[in-house]
């Protein structure tokens, strides 16, 4: 490294094998997989210090040899790719930080297509400016990501290493020294932009299609775009599914945590 401050990462979380859709990071649109979309929106945005070596983008997936598929997936876009903790995300990003010996990560949602490369940014000049959980709060849901130093993952793992942790799994971060970063948006509960039921692939193809370069789209743009169109109206009516079926995993998961 030729630079003599921190070197960190992004890291797009995913895996293969949902029971509710199937391969969807692989879904295409225009011909891509899905997924491509974040990846090339995070690159836009963070070129200079990719081509700096000050930062790397990672594919971090589980070790099941299904999600080697994804890993295809990182090569074709010219980005990283990590296999590891299957069940447990913050363990998963743990190892990437310590095996790759980086100092930081900031964690993207694989689901989260259209995730705002302008929060990822906020978070990457706080963690420079040394804070070591930082996260963005008022994008629109799906949008939002996290960042945080390995020092301050490996004291969040203490105790839970063993756990399976793959929903909500931000609980056992210590939110009192959280420094939180706005975007600037009124908050609209009627916007969801996570992919996990096909209706929110079909949410998110109406936008891809719509004719302008979602590489090059700032985010305030995009959200505009589906409310100005009542784009949201494809994917609403299954928000409620969507959160009962979350918050009965998160449950499951916290109640496995207490029972250890």
């Amino acid at each position: 490294m030729t630079n003599s401050g921190p070197k960190g990462c992004i890291a797009i979380i995913a895996r293969l094998g949902s029971k509710r859709l199937k391969d969807k990071h692989l879904m295409e649109i225009k011909g891509q997989p899905i997924i491509s979309y974040l990846i090339q929106r995070i690159k836009k945005e963070f070129s200079v210090e990719v081509n700096k070596n000050h930062l790397e983008i990672f594919i971090l997936t589980g070790e099941l040899k299904n999600n080697q598929r994804l890993l295809n997936v990182a090569v074709k876009y010219d980005i990283s790719a990590y296999c590891g903790h299957d069940t447990n995300i913050p363990m998963r990003m743990y190892e990437l930080l310590s095996n790759k010996k980086l100092d930081f990560i900031i964690s993207v949602d694989g689901d989260d297509i259209l995730c705002a490369p302008e929060g990822m940014r906020q978070i990457y000049d706080s963690i420079l400016s040394n804070f070591k959980y930082v996260k963005t709060t008022d994008y629109p849901f799906g949008m939002n990501s996290m960042g945080m130093s390995k020092e301050f993952l490996s004291h969040s793992l203490k105790n839970q290493k063993n756990r399976s942790l793959e929903t909500g799994w931000g609980w056992i971060f210590d939110e009192n020294i959280c420094e939180r970063v706005s975007g600037g948006f009124n908050k609209d509960e009627r916007l969801r932009f996570t992919l996990d039921y096909i209706e929110d692939f079909f949410f998110f193809n109406n936008i891809i299609i719509s004719g302008f370069d979602i590489t090059n789209t700032k985010t305030k743009f995009i959200i505009n775009y589906v409310t100005q169109n009542n784009l949201f109206n494809n994917n609403m009516q299954i928000t409620k599914k969507y959160w009962a079926n979350f918050n009965k995993q998160l449950a499951e998961e916290i109640k496995g945590v207490n029972r250890g």
